[in-house]
């Protein structure tokens, strides 16, 4: 028994493949995005194909947990994966390097397909710190004072486009 092979499993094939079932299982076990008709059949390879496909996912799924959940296991397992087939490369600077870009175009708001998203999400978590969770509407990135004028504009034509 080589040593790549309890490195690896057998999926992998001493890394070569990735071995992405059980996320795939997770993906597809999300209800809001059968809902949307993200997921059109539970098709392995086409999951496969579409696995880096982060834009197509609203915003609103992207916050919920169960997929908060997916996302940090998929980062995780691909982490692993760089490591065990890369053994020489120094992944704590890569992975520095990475997270100084990431915020830097955040920060810049010019991250490739969450341009549009970055405002209201900061707009969002600023309305949180100032205590205002109840009354504010991340689609729209506006808080009210009134809970009734929350109430109606939840039923507006601006908020319903905003929330799609």
């Amino acid at each position: 028994m080589q040593q790549s092979d309890k490195i690896f499993s057998g999926e992998e094939s001493h890394g070569k493949y990735f071995d992405l079932h059980q996320l795939f299982l997770a993906f597809t076990n999300i209800k809001k995005l059968r809902a949307l008709g993200i997921i059109k059949a539970d098709d392995y390879l086409e999951y496969l194909t579409q696995l880096d496909k982060f834009k197509s996912v609203p915003l609103y799924i992207k916050q919920s947990s169960k997929y908060e959940q997916y996302c940090e296991d998929l980062c995780s397992y691909l982490k692993d994966f760089f490591q065990r087939t890369n053994p020489l490369v120094d992944f704590a600077q890569i992975s520095e390097q990475t997270e100084e870009m990431f915020e830097q175009e955040w920060d810049q708001r010019s991250l490739f397909g969450w341009e549009q998203f970055i405002p209201r999400i900061v707009g969002e978590a600023q309305a949180k710190d100032e205590g205002q969770t109840g009354l504010y509407c991340h689609f729209c990135n506006k808080s009210f004072l009134n809970e009734n004028v929350f109430h109606f504009h939840k039923k507006g034509k601006r908020h319903i486009k905003a929330a799609n």
